[in-house]
């Protein structure tokens, strides 16, 4: 089980196994939306708790987010809230600075940081 702590309240994200060893994220001991995914990791939380993001995958049973050679296919998805954004991206993470979270996207041949 990964625990992340939202900075500024007091909610607390999970990412949970379920019985049919496949994952969900809970919000404060509750499912936080309806979806359970094959892989969930760098879950990342808002300041505020109320918005979560993570890489999720549909593909298998993984729950790494580096590249290993039987992994190579894993499909990773950035997931906010439960919807998945269209495009690529890196590990969604908390930044005090922009006061949102953020990520890396690949839009063509650049790489730009994007808040969502």
């Amino acid at each position: 089980m990964e625990t992340v702590y939202a900075p500024e309240s007091l909610h607390i994200y999970s990412r949970i196994r379920t019985p049919e060893m496949r994952f969900r994220v809970n919000r404060d001991g509750r499912p936080a939306d309806d979806k359970i995914w094959d892989g969930i990791t760098a879950l990342a939380v808002s300041g505020n708790g109320d918005r979560y993001a993570a890489l999720v995958t549909e593909k298998g049973n993984y729950t790494r987010y580096w590249i290993t050679p039987d992994r190579l296919d894993a499909d990773w998805k950035l997931v906010v809230n439960g919807t998945v954004l269209l495009g690529r991206f890196g590990a969604p993470i908390w930044s005090q600075a922009y006061q949102s979270l953020i990520v890396l996207r690949q839009k063509g041949q650049e790489i730009i940081i994007t808040t969502l």
